[in-house]
């Protein structure tokens, strides 16, 4: 599930700063995958920050890098109790990637907004030397069940301050029912 994404750093820099009223600038990655720098926002002294993280983490437990975790279980997992009260944060991304199955074999899919703008993804992150994130993810739309069965949390950008500085269960509830978002799907290279 969203195991990519398509960050096109020029233009995401100029919406993501007018829309949130904060200077951000990530680095252009059109396929930017696990381990790899993600650019965040979170909040820091009472306003929006950008944060650069790396993607996933990997517990002592864990046999592989957890890049994701379910909204609808993320206040009860001991792994992102803490991290999700303390840490919340959002991804902003031209756009992600799913693989449908086909006869064929696997195609991957761009998943975007129709107009364009950015998608911001609920995430939270994990302090260190290197701060880490975990995005959220939640039941894919009806109409794009055959591709996913989950789907990455956007956050409307006039939630995300609101998202972040409010309670974990508030916070969960919110990311729960963020309003459907609408995609424009092409076949990617």
């Amino acid at each position: 599930m969203c195991g990519r994404l398509d960050v096109d750093g020029e233009a995401l820099n100029r919406a993501v700063s007018v829309e949130l009223g904060l200077k951000f600038c990530a680095a252009s990655n059109r396929d930017l995958r696990p381990t790899q720098t993600v650019s965040t926002i979170t909040l820091r002294d009472g306003a929006l920050r950008q944060l650069d993280t790396l993607w996933g983490i990997k517990p002592s437990w864990a046999t592989s890098q957890l890049i994701n975790a379910k909204v609808e279980t993320v206040t009860e997992k001991q792994t992102f109790t803490k991290a999700f009260a303390l840490h919340r944060c959002v991804v902003p991304c031209s756009g992600f990637y799913e693989w449908m199955d086909t006869q064929k074999g696997k195609v991957k899919l761009r998943f975007h907004r129709p107009d364009g703008q950015p998608l911001y993804m609920g995430a939270f992150w994990y302090e260190g030397e290197q701060p880490k994130v975990v995005t959220l993810t939640t039941v894919a739309p009806l109409e794009h069940q055959a591709v996913h069965h989950r789907f990455p949390v956007f956050i409307d950008a006039a939630q995300c301050e609101a998202w972040l500085k409010a309670h974990p269960v508030d916070a969960q509830s919110m990311a729960m029912e963020a309003a459907g978002q609408t995609f424009s799907v092409e076949r990617a290279a």
